[in-house]
């Protein structure tokens, strides 16, 4: 059979062919998230995509693209949607014709009867083509299977992605409230020793009772107390957000911003 005539069977089973269209596989996270359809509730006005970049926070816009680029939980489940997309692919080119083509070519060298050197060069080559009748639609339900797979696939990432994504946002914002809370309690400290140092003083000069300064003092040691917990929850935010980013606890200074504000009220 003449190659011409091969390509043009080919041809046309392939346009006999209707493979089902299928999305281009997402370059990214956030094109994953972009296709969820997120609202407020009692409202008409739709969220961003990006919904994080609302509280005007660069620092916390970093975070987030950390997160989405070197989470460790990610970085597998976008692995399994690129194997969906191959397994997708692949049972969608099983309904398209396959042709095979190969060349060859081999040089001999002798001599003839005169005893002279001769050299000879074969060339072959051949070109093959097969296509399977589906006529119980094998390859189309295998290739709906891989398809809704895919997708299946996808809305798990997607659900993940926005999981940790709102788990990064909320511990971001619990360390800007603990470590203020922190600084409230310092600055009270701070004060507490003073009002100590005055009664101290008005103790000296007989002008304070013994009874006011135990009690100053009773409540600066109060004071105090209050810093130990909030410390212990400092760290270990810090900690459950570094290993979100990918990072070892050790690294946390090195991926969170020392301080950073709470949002302004709107």
């Amino acid at each position: 059979m003449k190659p011409a005539l091969i390509m043009t069977l080919c041809l046309s089973l392939m346009s006999g062919c209707n493979p089902l269209h299928t999305a281009k596989k997402p370059d990214s996270i956030n094109s994953v998230l972009g296709q969820s359809d997120w609202s407020r509730t009692g409202t008409s006005r739709a969220l961003s995509d990006r919904w994080w970049m609302d509280f005007d926070d660069p620092a916390l816009n970093t975070t987030v693209d950390k997160l989405h680029s070197q989470n460790l939980d990610l970085a597998q489940a976008w692995s399994r949607l690129a194997q969906a997309h191959a397994a997708r692919e692949g049972a969608a080119s099983a309904q398209w014709p396959s042709v095979d083509a190969s060349l060859g070519g081999t040089r001999a060298r002798g001599y003839d009867f005169m005893g002279e050197a001769q050299t000879s060069n074969q060339f072959s080559g051949s070109v093959g083509a097969a296509y399977e009748v589906d006529i119980w639609n094998k390859l189309g339900n295998r290739r709906r299977a891989a398809v809704y797979e895919y997708q299946a696939t996808r809305q798990d990432l997607a659900s993940l992605a926005t999981t940790l994504t709102a788990q990064v946002v909320d511990l971001w914002f619990d360390l800007a409230e603990l470590r203020s809370t922190k600084a409230l309690i310092q600055r009270q400290i701070e004060t507490n020793q003073t009002q100590l140092d005055l009664i101290r003083y008005r103790y000296g000069h007989g002008l304070a009772q013994a009874t006011a300064v135990l009690q100053q003092e009773q409540q600066l040691h109060a004071t105090r107390g209050l810093l130990p917990p909030v410390l212990g929850r400092i760290e270990s935010a810090q900690n459950q957000l570094a290993l979100l980013l990918g990072q070892p606890p050790s690294a946390r200074e090195a991926v969170i911003p020392s301080s950073h504000p709470l949002p302004s009220l709107k």
